[in-house]
């Protein structure tokens, strides 16, 4: 079977869908440098290369500096959107899919409850130079 590509079909369609997103477009281009150095030094392309190499980047000191540009920018949700994508394209690929479980949790993404309070916030690190506020 052949599997998506991670690059170029997973990372490259998610950066896209936000690359007008405020925190995400300072780093999608380094985001992808990163990952395409990475691609050559694991082989985990799908055009050559062995789909199931992605483990080991995942699980790598590598994949832990593209882990800390996501959230440098607090957009660590982007990146749990590409892995839970890929763990669906990889689907078998136990390799790929336990790295991707191994990974997920250590994100450590918290969810704020929902409230008006936490939307307003959000909203300003979103917009910094919007004016929002909370009336009652």
């Amino acid at each position: 079977m052949r599997y998506p590509d991670f690059l170029r079909h997973i990372v490259n369609s998610k950066l896209a869908e936000y690359s007008h997103s405020k925190g995400i477009a300072g780093i999608i281009d380094e985001v992808r440098k990163m990952i395409a150095k990475a691609e050559e030094k694991y082989n985990f392309s799908s055009f050559g290369g062995n789909p199931e190499n992605l483990a080991k980047y995942l699980k790598s000191n590598d994949f832990k500096l593209v882990i800390s540009l996501f959230k440098s920018v607090n957009k660590l949700d982007v990146l749990e959107e590409i892995l839970i994508e890929t763990k669906k394209s990889y689907a078998e690929l136990p390799s790929v899919v336990k790295a991707i479980d191994e990974v997920l949790p250590s994100l450590n993404i918290e969810e704020k409850p929902v409230s008006p309070e936490n939307i307003v916030e959000t909203l300003r690190k979103e917009f910094p130079r919007a004016k929002i506020e909370l009336k009652d």
